[in-house]
């Protein structure tokens, strides 16, 4: 189960994902970042970082 937590800000983006059972990954990143490539590379990293914690 994917839980996703996103905040906008005045100069970007916070976003908190789980990352695991034992784990989170944060991104913060600034407001010219558009939100959707930004979700598909958390996703990318996301499948990464699973295989390097489990």
């Amino acid at each position: 189960m994917l839980i996703v937590f996103l905040w906008k800000a005045t100069q970007g983006y916070g976003i908190l994902t789980s990352c695991g059972t034992d784990a989170v990954f944060l991104v913060l990143a600034g407001q010219a970042a558009k939100q959707g490539l930004l979700m598909l590379e958390i996703k990318r990293a996301l499948g990464e970082l699973k295989l390097i914690l489990a």
